[in-house]
C-alpha cells in the first residue's frame, strides 16, 4: 500500500509554495531517536524470537524429548483436519 502512496504522490505536480523555499542543509533523514527505535524493537524482537524458539517447546506437552518436527505449523495442520 505503502507502494501505490508514493505512485500517487510521485504523479502530482509540486506545490509552488514547496519549489520556492530554499533546500534544507545538514538535514538528517535519520534522527538518532530513530535509530533507537530501530535498534530496540529489533532488540524486542531477538527476544521474543528467543522465547519462540527455546522456551515454548518447553511448555509444550512433551518438553523437548518430543523433538521440534512435533510442533511445526505442517503437523498441526494434519493433525487438525485427522491426517495424522
Amino acid at each position: 500500500m505503502d507502494t501505490l502512496a508514493a505512485f500517487a504522490l510521485g504523479t502530482e505536480p509540486p506545490l509552488a509554495a514547496v519549489v520556492a523555499g530554499q533546500p534544507y542543509e545538514n538535514m538528517r533523514v535519520m534522527q538518532p531517536e530513530i535509530w533507537r527505535q530501530i535498534y530496540g524493537m529489533s532488540l524486542w524482537n531477538v527476544i521474543v524470537m528467543m522465547c519462540v524458539v527455546f522456551i515454548v517447546p518447553l511448555t509444550v506437552s512433551g518438553g523437548a524429548s518430543g523433538g521440534m518436527s512435533e510442533y511445526t505449523m505442517v503437523n498441526n495442520a494434519a493433525r487438525a483436519v485427522g491426517q495424522d
